[in-house]
């Protein structure tokens, strides 16, 4: 499994997971300053690969995991966040630029938004 990491960067709770379970990991370093991998391209295409993936998985559905927001919910919702300063539009991905919409819409998440001081 790839895992695209910067040190010390939310991917570590990935990285102590997989440590947990035994699972081999191919570390990837992202370097926060440039938003780059020395792969840069072929991580553009796996993220794009993922994104898909996740669409397709959300449809039918209101939430990640079901019939009511979760953690999981939360944590995409910040990826797809990240979409933008990552430059993939999710123009291409109409299902998960209404999702995003959607769980921006709820009071907990303006409110933490708010408080982090971060644009909408």
């Amino acid at each position: 499994m790839k895992l695209y990491y910067s040190p010390g960067a939310c991917s570590l709770a990935a990285h102590i997971a997989a440590k947990e379970e035994g699972l081999a990991l191919d570390l990837e370093r992202v370097d926060l300053a440039t938003h780059r991998t020395e792969h840069k391209a072929e991580a553009r295409d796996t993220i794009e690969k993922w994104l898909a993936y996740i669409a397709d998985q959300l449809a039918g559905r209101d939430f990640l995991m079901g019939e009511h927001f979760s953690v999981a919910d939360a944590y995409l919702f910040v990826i797809l966040r990240w979409s933008e300063i990552a430059k993939i539009p999710l123009a291409n991905f109409p299902a998960l630029g209404a999702y995003r919409s959607k769980i921006a819409a709820r009071p907990a998440v303006q409110a933490a938004i708010r408080e982090e001081q971060l644009k909408r």
